[in-house]
């Protein structure tokens, strides 16, 4: 039984009219009709999408490194021009080596501390009375260090461009080169 029969059959048990129900079930025809064409859509969006990060990063900044510059000026006054860049995330399960790389390597204002207590709506009052004393309440509770990738991101391209090695072992890093026509 599709979709359109149980609504047909569910509308017949609410004594909708045979016009109701026809129209309902062309509506429903109409919006399985338009989830595919926005499935098909994004598809069309994702594919052009890696298309464009493959000319931006990879295919011009090799052609400008072919003809030996690193940016050009257009005939219509546009400059493309290639920039440095790093693309950071740290994985879950290395969080706290990170943290701690990051303070070895004077990065340790990047490093911050978040508590994270879970709590049953409802409870504003608990939580109100656990900030003010945590832990005369008695409460189970996680401290974990937090870092913001933007700024590890900036963090990580200064101590790059001084010599620095990267912490491939406890960060995913992507160096990459992108183009960009202003």
């Amino acid at each position: 039984m599709s979709i359109l029969d149980d609504i047909e059959q569910a509308a017949h048990e609410q004594q909708a009219t045979d016009e109701e129900i026809s129209q309902i079930a062309e509506l429903a025809q109409k919006q399985r009709e338009l989830d595919r064409e926005v499935e098909a859509k994004e598809k069309e969006l994702k594919d052009i999408k890696e298309r464009r990060r493959k000319v931006a990063e990879e295919d011009l900044p090799a052609a400008l490194d072919q003809a030996g510059v690193s940016d050009v000026t257009l005939s219509d006054g546009s400059r493309i021009v290639v920039k440095e860049d790093l693309k950071v995330n740290i994985p879950k399960a290395k969080k706290e080596q990170a943290a701690e790389w990051l303070t070895q390597n004077g990065a340790s204002a990047l490093v911050k501390e978040d508590v994270h207590i879970p709590f049953n709506k409802g409870q504003e009052e608990e939580v109100n009375e656990l900030t003010r004393d945590l832990d005369n309440r008695g409460y189970t509770y996680n401290v974990e260090p937090a870092v913001h990738t933007g700024s590890v991101k900036k963090f990580l391209k200064e101590h790059m461009e001084e010599g620095g090695e990267l912490p491939e072992d406890v960060m995913n890093i992507y160096p990459y080169r992108e183009t960009e026509i202003k």
